[in-house]
């Protein structure tokens, strides 16, 4: 339990409820290439851990969970785009898409969003 909450002060409450929403908001992180696939997708393991309260209120760091098929972004422009080899144990930078991206990753172009998912790990490109 956060200390700020043992307090009657709704302020304080609020404020620790809002640490705990941003906390769990996933934008980027450093990453580590676990599996190269075909040169436009990769395997990547998060490479900080993720803290979580046991029931008796101690904290447990555990590992994420691997992510899997996430695209790789190069950088491109003007009908041109730079590419280079990625490679097993290579580290980097995983960014989280705002909204599912599942529909867009299949079939590319303007597509519907297919579920409510929100900056969750499964959206990530590398």
């Amino acid at each position: 339990m956060d200390p700020r909450t043992r307090y009657d002060d709704p302020l304080e409450v609020f404020e620790s409820f809002a640490d705990q929403v941003r906390s769990s908001v996933m934008t980027a992180m450093p990453v580590r290439v676990i599996k190269d696939a075909d040169g436009h997708t990769v395997s990547i393991q998060p490479t900080v851990k993720a803290v979580f309260r046991k029931e008796d209120g101690s904290l447990q760091q555990v590992d994420y969970p691997p992510i899997t098929d996430a695209p790789i972004q190069f950088s491109g422009g003007g009908g041109v785009t730079s590419t280079h080899p990625v490679k097993q144990d290579d580290e980097g930078i995983a960014l989280f898409m705002a909204r599912s991206m599942d529909a867009w990753h299949q079939q590319g172009g303007t597509q519907a969003q297919i579920d409510a998912r929100v900056a969750d790990l499964s959206d990530a490109v590398y």
